[in-house]
């Protein structure tokens, strides 16, 4: 049983089962799902859905290879979250946050992160720097083909776009990294 503070919900479409899950902490850039929903999660995934089941929330488990992505900004417990799922029918993790499209793996499941909706972050910019720069995108996922799932990112016509939204020079980023510890 979750408690009032935690949000989890599951849809069945198609047989696809649907699960989403709260990982917000209060005041804070980064996630957490924690042991409540974990094991509400283990609970739903004890049996499969007839083609399997998707899990979507805010936070990725997944990050860049950098060393300011992940854990500040990103899902704090992503090994509890592939504990959770192994072994289970989890086709595919669907997150955002990042404000960047990225794929990666957690277990052997695709995880994907699909880009900010009004701006992005430039990944051209000096290490230890961040800049974000106008320019909204979504994503589309296919989950029926032959190569499913297939993930195909749009973007939006913005005449303003690659505008600076604003720009974190080292000092800050280091600063903002430092607030969030």
């Amino acid at each position: 049983m979750l408690d009032s503070q935690e949000r989890a919900a599951v849809s069945t479409v198609a047989g696809w089962r649907f699960v989403t899950l709260d990982s917000l902490v209060p005041g804070k850039v980064y996630g957490r799902i924690g042991e409540v929903q974990l094991d509400w999660l283990r609970g739903v995934l004890e049996a499969p859905a007839p083609r399997g089941t998707v899990l979507a929330f805010h936070h990725p488990p997944v990050s860049l290879d950098v060393s300011a992505s992940q854990p500040f900004f990103g899902l704090r417990d992503p090994g509890e979250l592939a504990e959770a799922i192994r072994g289970s029918d989890v086709r595919v993790i669907l997150t955002g946050h990042f404000h960047l499209q990225l794929f990666g793996m957690l277990e052997s499941v695709p995880v994907w992160v699909t880009p900010g909706v009004v701006n992005r972050v430039d990944l051209t910019t000096a290490p230890g720097t961040e800049r974000a720069v106008r320019g909204a995108g979504a994503s589309m996922v296919v989950l029926d083909g032959p190569t499913s799932p297939m993930f195909h990112t749009f973007h939006a016509r913005e005449p303003r776009a690659h505008e600076t939204v604003y720009e974190l020079d080292a000092d800050q980023t280091r600063a903002f990294i430092e607030r969030e510890r």
